[in-house]
């Protein structure tokens, strides 16, 4: 009879220690997931780095020409109605 319980104790040992095998295999496949998602995070990351720098000098270039743009605007103009009355053309503004 003690045979019977020490058997029947092993036995539900081996099955509890086999359960936490199989949820130790899914725990380390849920750990591989999330280390490969967490890699795909870094690689996006430095991606939305590389678009914002990009972005912060397309806008520094475009600032630049606005401004450049806004101071020669009137002078041009003057120079051009000039030449315009000169050459009997309509104003151009």
């Amino acid at each position: 009879m003690l045979s019977m319980v020490v058997s029947n104790i092993l036995i539900k040992l081996f099955y509890k220690l086999m359960d936490n095998k199989i949820i130790l295999e899914k725990l380390l496949i849920i750990e591989n997931q999330i280390q490969a998602l967490n890699n795909r995070l870094d690689d996006l990351d430095k991606r939305t780095n590389l678009i914002y720098t990009n972005t912060n000098v397309m806008t520094n270039h475009i600032n630049f020409i606005e401004t450049t743009y806004n101071k020669i605007k009137i002078p041009l103009f003057y120079i051009l109605n000039r030449v315009n009355n000169i050459l009997n053309y309509p104003s151009l503004t």
